[in-house]
């Protein structure tokens, strides 16, 4: 629709200023050759009221311009030449020259000497020949020659030709602005699926016009853009990787000054010594952990997370993926439970991956939900490639806002940004979600549960 809608404006543009320029050039035309044929047409007429002069001047030798042979010798040169005959006998049109009326617009008066007759063309009213009858050697009458100049079909004729062109090049011109636009249709989907995050498309380069250029500085743009978000990338697993190595020290160090306050028979509380030493390994703990997610989130952003398929069972999943978390949810007394569909427990995915997807899961649901029952329910599904397993992982929480969903398995992002760390995980759980799910060929989807809760459902390939 928006290459119909491009193509149109730039023919109806075209259209315009070609109709423009035609109707300029025509009128030029006939201002130019207006006149001549204007002329043309009085000479004509001219020479054909010479020789009906000559028929009259004949009679006038025996009759008056009054006779009847005189009105009947009219009549019949008016019926077999097509013309209108008049005999102008006013004493003021007999002069010489006679008072002639103001000129046509593409034609003005002038004279002409025609077998020794000098002659008038009148351009207006309507084009006329005043050609002079004698008896004798005295001027007695002009002969006035009128005549149909077709000018109405022949404007009817003109437009019509100038349809006729304008709809030719309409058509050519439509046809035009389609190839013109074409190239620039493409670049517009191509920029479109650059800006959905597909960083390895790029414009099609054909050609040796702008569009080709624009088309090579666009690329050129993509592959630096590219560039600099894969340098990030891997700026991002090099920091996580060697931040591994100090926490692992610190962590080290940590248990050998624990081991040196039992020796010395310290109290661990908050207070002493060795008590300090659990909440500096707490911590420690928490950024280890943090580490983890990223270095993991940054793998997956690389495709460096290899995916090894296996037949697997949901129920001994889950069950591993609860591990994680069984200790806090005895103590909010929160229990799983699992209940897939007959033939929907048996899946071919990652072991490890399926396992941190569940324990992610699980983790969110303990951590925002009350006393409750965690659901892992599974139903078998028809997908594109074939069967798939749905699962489906729903809490009793207070859920998050409607307008939230879509940005839940953004990377840290929070629902409430009032959360501190105690109450809100690091907020990279649900993206690693999505980054595992994707690995394995699937979707991810949150849905809000009535009255409360929350629905994740993401899909594996079945058995």
């Amino acid at each position: 629709m928006k290459s119909f809608l491009l193509a149109a404006k730039i023919a109806l543009f075209f259209a315009l200023v070609t109709g423009l320029l035609l109707g300029a050039a025509l009128l030029l035309f006939m201002r130019v050759a207006g006149h001549e044929m204007l002329d043309e047409f009085g000479l004509l007429r001219t020479h054909q009221g010479v020789s009906i002069a000559y028929d009259l001047e004949a009679l006038l030798r025996q009759d008056s311009l009054d006779s009847a042979q005189v009105s009947q010798r009219l009549l019949s040169e008016e019926k077999r030449r097509g013309l209108e005959l008049r005999l102008e006998r006013n004493p003021d049109a007999l002069t010489d020259p006679p008072r002639l009326p103001r000129s046509h617009r593409f034609h003005r008066n002038r004279s002409v000497t025609i077998a020794g007759r000098k002659c008038y063309l009148v351009g207006a009213p309507r084009l006329e020949s005043w050609v002079p009858v004698r008896r004798g050697e005295r001027l007695v009458a002009y002969l006035v020659v009128r005549g149909p100049l077709h000018l109405e079909s022949t404007r009817r004729a003109f437009l019509l030709g100038l349809l006729q062109i304008g709809a030719v090049a309409l058509v050519c011109v439509l046809g035009l602005a389609f190839y013109l636009t074409a190239p620039l249709q493409r670049m517009s989907r191509s920029m479109d699926r650059i800006a959905a995050g597909d960083l390895e498309h790029r414009v099609a380069e054909r050609g040796l016009d702008e569009v080709a250029a624009m088309g090579r500085s666009f690329n050129t743009m993509a592959d630096r853009i590219g560039d600099m978000v894969t340098g990030q990338k891997e700026l991002m697993a090099g920091v996580s990787h060697e931040l591994r190595s100090p926490l692992a020290r610190m962590k080290l160090q940590l248990e050998l000054l624990r081991g040196e306050s039992a020796q010395d028979g310290a109290q661990v509380d908050g207070s002493q010594p060795g008590g300090r030493i659990a909440q500096l390994e707490s911590e420690v703990d928490t950024l280890d952990e943090l580490v983890g997610e990223l270095l993991l989130a940054s793998r997956f952003e690389l495709g460096a997370v290899p995916v090894a398929l296996e037949e697997l069972d949901l129920n001994e999943l889950a069950r591993q993926g609860w591990q994680r978390v069984s200790a806090t949810a005895s103590e909010r007394r929160i229990v799983v439970e699992c209940a897939p569909d007959p033939g929907a427990a048996r899946l071919l995915a990652d072991r490890k991956l399926v396992v941190r997807i569940l324990g992610n899961l699980f983790e969110n649901a303990v951590r925002y939900a009350a006393a409750g029952t965690v659901r892992v329910t599974a139903r078998r599904v028809a997908g594109e490639s074939g069967e798939r397993v749905e699962i489906t992982v729903a809490d009793q929480g207070s859920g998050v806002p409607a307008d939230q969903l879509d940005r839940l398995f953004e990377p840290f992002f929070r629902a409430d940004p009032s959360r501190s760390r105690k109450t809100g995980a690091n907020g990279l759980g649900l993206m690693i979600v999505r980054r595992a799910v994707e690995a394995h060929g699937g979707r991810v989807k949150a849905e809000l549960l009535s009255p409360r809760g929350l629905a994740v459902r993401f899909d594996l390939a079945a058995l």
